[in-house]
């Protein structure tokens, strides 16, 4: 009896990663198909290819219902495609993995950053923390006030390059 009740949980925990895989590859696929509609809505409109589309202006098409996104999604789009793979240069597979909208948030400090460095940190951060502790890491919102409660940031190892946790603001890294 017990042995048939392991095959089942074996065959049902084989289906569960298999749909996870596929949920994670699915996933991987949406963030390189919203980096390619920035792509498309960024040539369509600098190119103003919807003028021999029929459209007097750039609103027009966008408002026609021709292509169904919300218009500041649209513009999010663009932007993101414009900022990471454009101006520096990051390949969309690389970003394929972080939802488009944590790319989003980060694009006010992005703006802001002196360097490629200080970019890679942004997109690292939008990887990792949660959308609401971006938000807090961002300055957009005060995190919430509780007596033991740690603020955990990340900064990147000078000596290794890896990424690291920064409990109390100490930047420890114990690599060398």
């Amino acid at each position: 009896m017990k042995n048939r009740k392991l095959k089942k949980v074996s065959k049902s925990s084989a289906v569960a990663v298999q749909i996870l895989n596929q949920l994670k590859g699915l996933l991987i696929k949406q963030g390189l198909l919203f980096l390619d509609t920035g792509r498309l809505l960024k040539v369509l409109r600098d190119e103003k290819l919807y003028l021999h589309l029929g459209y007097e202006g750039w609103l027009d098409f966008i408002n026609s219902g021709e292509v169904t996104i919300r218009q500041s999604t649209i513009y999010a789009y663009i932007s993101i495609y414009e900022m990471y793979v454009m101006k520096y240069g990051f390949p969309p597979v690389s970003l394929a993995k972080i939802p488009w909208d944590k790319l989003h948030m980060a694009l006010p400090a992005v703006r802001k950053s002196k360097d490629k460095d200080e970019v890679e940190e942004w997109i690292e951060k939008a990887r990792v923390l949660s959308r609401s502790d971006l938000a807090i890491e961002l300055g957009e919102v005060e995190p919430l006030k509780r007596s033991n409660t740690r603020i955990v940031k990340m900064f990147k190892c000078k000596v290794c390059k890896k990424w690291r946790i920064d409990l109390d603001k100490k930047e420890i890294c114990r690599c060398s």
